[in-house]
């Protein structure tokens, strides 16, 4: 009886972990995580530079939404795999920091930056741009980022937040692509350390794709006509507006009017 018991005992490399508690992977495995999440970060930016280049003809529509697609496949497979037992992925559980997140950069966005006269028209036009962006950029980008990165580090601030977001606005970058140089790490890393605060205060992934879609809709649909003020006005206003925002989300006490009365019953990350 008692070989039998040690015989159904996990190993060392398979830790069970309690519901909604981060399991401890074995090193294999970490690397394995960590292989799948550079792959992922090469994909992006060679992309950008594939098509910058004309490898990609622009009769290929689809081209960009299918790597999206297949990213956001790569990441639920490896999610499944390795996380299976942590906090799930679609939960609406702690969506209140997500709008909060919502509302701080549509305020940034529409003081800095001028709507455009005139915005495309069509359903289809609108319905591609809710697919694309939701399907192909918000989820996969916070799949990875907000979601497997932070459980590789089951949670832990300063690798899941801070170096998270570094990564976050590195990926973006994409050489010899106008508008995908160095510069664009002033945004997106702010941006990444906003959307990392609020996953840290328990948005979950769900509410966190729909918000990065409506933000990117908002960037390349209607927000066209060019920033309010000079460039270097806005990335400095910008810059400065994300970094508040960020250290809001952060210490936004846990009790007191909405939405932070509902924090104390969250518990961090969405668990």
């Amino acid at each position: 009886m008692t070989g039998q018991l040690q015989a159904e005992a996990p190993t060392n490399t398979e830790q069970v972990s309690a519901p909604g508690v981060q399991p401890q992977l074995a090193p294999r495995q970490k690397v394995a995580v960590a292989i799948a999440f550079t792959l992922m970060m090469l994909t992006f930016p060679t992309f950008q530079c594939a098509r910058a280049a004309g490898l990609i003809p622009p009769q290929l529509r689809w081209a960009g939404m299918a790597a999206g697609i297949i990213i956001l496949l790569a990441g639920v497979t490896v999610w499944a795999k390795y996380f299976r037992r942590t906090y799930g992925l679609f939960s609406f559980r702690g969506w209140r920091w997500a709008g909060v997140l919502l509302a701080g950069l549509a305020a940034l966005q529409f003081i800095l930056m001028r709507t455009s006269d005139s915005l495309p028209s069509g359903v289809a036009t609108w319905a591609w741009a809710v697919v694309f962006f939701l399907f192909s950029v918000g989820l996969p980008e916070e799949l990875w980022f907000r979601g497997i990165w932070f459980a590789l580090f089951r949670n832990r601030f300063l690798p899941s937040v801070i170096l998270g977001s570094i990564l976050f606005g590195l990926m973006h970058c994409a050489p010899g692509v106008p508008g995908r140089g160095p510069e664009i790490m002033l945004m997106t890393i702010p941006v990444g350390l906003c959307f990392a605060a609020a996953r840290y205060r328990g948005a979950p992934i769900l509410c966190l794709a729909i918000v990065h879609a409506v933000m990117d809709i908002a960037s390349t649909m209607v927000t066209l006509a060019g920033p309010r003020f000079a460039m270097g006005t806005t990335l400095v206003a910008f810059f400065g507006g994300c970094l508040l925002l960020f250290a809001g989300l952060l210490l936004w006490p846990g009790a007191g009017w909405w939405p932070v009365a509902w924090s104390r019953r969250l518990r961090p990350c969405g668990r």
